[in-house]
């Protein structure tokens, strides 16, 4: 479209076909609902976006990314807010993924403010998020955490930042909005 004096005229046209990005949607939804994590939080993931545990792992990689790409408040971290201080049993981001058996996404939130807390933390019946994973049968998940294999943030390089993640898994902080 160009103006001709002060008339629009229009050279073309074609359809525009919007497609809804699902792992940017997951990534939304976990981060904003990271403060009430129950126990059934997983079911109620999968129910709401119609999708099997083995469809959620697929999307694995680009659900971790699209999390590591949220704007996250400074104060935000995955064991959600508690006014009493630590938490004795609670259930954090970590259980709910480690649950479901989401290997990327599990190294990324333990590299993340709380991520080690919760790696210890019990949830009510006494469970931490690698025994989940057992429960669960995810034992890939639990070896990459007990070799030793998981998030480890790294401060900055001089001029730019980069998130280090084990493994030789590094992403690159894009200056000061911290994008990666």
């Amino acid at each position: 479209m160009y103006t001709r004096g002060y008339s629009p005229v229009v050279l073309g046209s074609c359809p525009v076909t919007y497609r809804e990005n699902l792992s940017c949607k997951l990534s939304r939804f976990l981060v904003d609902h990271a403060k009430c994590v129950t126990a059934t939080s997983h079911k109620m993931l999968l129910d709401k976006f119609g999708l099997r545990i083995k469809d959620l792992q697929s999307l694995d990689n680009e659900l971790m990314m699209a999390v590591a790409h949220e704007e996250l408040p400074s104060t935000w971290n995955i064991l959600g807010s508690s006014s009493e201080g630590e938490p004795k049993h609670k259930e954090t981001l970590l259980h709910l993924v480690m649950k479901l058996g989401l290997v990327k996404l599990s190294q990324f939130l333990a590299a993340q403010p709380g991520g080690s807390s919760a790696l210890a933390l019990p949830n009510e019946d006494g469970a931490t998020p690698l025994d989940l994973a057992l429960q669960n049968g995810h034992s890939k998940l639990v070896e990459v955490f007990t070799n030793g294999c998981i998030g480890i943030p790294m401060g900055p390089a001089e001029g730019e930042q980069k998130a280090h993640y084990g493994c030789g898994f590094v992403l690159p902080v894009c200056g000061a909005s911290a994008l990666l």
